[in-house]
């Protein structure tokens, strides 16, 4: 069975810290990066969306676009989700380097029997 799922990343400019409590504005510069996939059964997928040009990645994750049901929960499994940097891989992306984009790998174990 063909399943389709949603990869996102929340890419903001900058980085503001700041002692204590800290808000967000509805016109502040956060930006949401997706991708959309299809993945067949038994098929595995690894997806980077990347953050526009200047921003950087806060966080990222999957989520299928039609959940699946109680009765087949097991239908996928996330293999990693991790930052990458603006190479968009894992195996080039150090520790201490910028966030550029969020790569996760999915595998869709189909319909259970």
């Amino acid at each position: 069975m063909r399943r389709s799922i949603t990869i996102s990343v929340g890419c903001v400019v900058g980085f503001l810290s700041l002692p204590g409590l800290a808000a967000a504005s509805p016109d502040g510069d956060a930006v949401l990066a997706s991708s959309t996939q299809t993945i067949g059964s038994g098929s595995q997928v690894a997806i980077t969306p990347m953050c526009p040009t200047g921003t950087r990645a806060l966080g990222g994750g999957v989520h299928p676009l039609a959940p699946a049901s109680l009765d087949n929960s097991n239908i996928y499994r996330v293999g990693f989700s991790a930052p990458v940097d603006e190479t968009g891989t894992t195996a080039a992306t150090d520790a201490g380097d910028i966030p550029r984009g969020w790569t996760v790998e999915v595998y869709n174990g189909g319909s259970p029997a």
